[in-house]
């Protein structure tokens, strides 16, 4: 017996949904009156007088930005969560050419410099300066790592990317 495509789709969804990977948590709910999403913490006015960006352009509610960099690199911030605050950014680069794991490894720095509240920022370069070894996977890397008070981070640069992007580079921090 066959199924069209549109009850294959809601079995799919329904199943999904009363699974554990499809409940919704209070951490990542969208935002509500009883659980509003955290705003950026970067300073735009700063970064947009930052010699090396472009344009910054963020969203209405502030829980998301977008930086275009001089050299045509996009940097792309966004909040989630409230009981759980994360912050993930994503910069997708131009030219990955000779890029070593120092070099990437400084770009996390610079955009942690430049998203992140100071005290965090700083925790976050410091272990990234460690000199703590990285982990290499499909030809880029990956580091994870805990920071003061619960809160934490992941680093995965992608060097041959399936979407056709670009190469790009995610930072991920939870527990803000």
């Amino acid at each position: 017996m066959k199924m069209d495509v549109a009850v294959r789709v809601a079995l799919a969804g329904a199943v999904l949904l009363c699974s554990p990977w499809g409940t919704l948590h209070a951490a990542d709910a969208p935002d509500e009156a009883g659980c509003p999403q955290r705003p950026l913490t970067m300073d735009v006015d700063h970064l947009r007088q930052d010699k090396d960006v472009q344009a910054v352009s963020v969203n209405a509610s502030r829980t998301s930005a977008t930086v275009l960099f001089a050299d045509g690199d996009v940097l792309r911030v966004g909040t989630i969560g409230c009981v759980r605050p994360t912050l993930s950014a994503r910069l997708w680069v131009g030219n990955d050419e000779g890029m070593t794991d120092d070099a990437w490894l400084g770009r996390a720095r610079s955009v942690a410099t430049r998203v992140l509240e100071p005290g965090r920022a700083a925790q976050l370069t410091a272990s990234l300066a460690s000199g703590q070894p990285v982990t290499h996977v499909d030809g880029g890397l990956k580091v994870q790592r805990p920071l003061a008070d619960g809160a934490g981070y992941s680093l995965t640069v992608v060097r041959t990317p399936y979407d056709g992007l670009g190469t790009s580079m995610s930072l991920v921090v939870h527990n803000l």
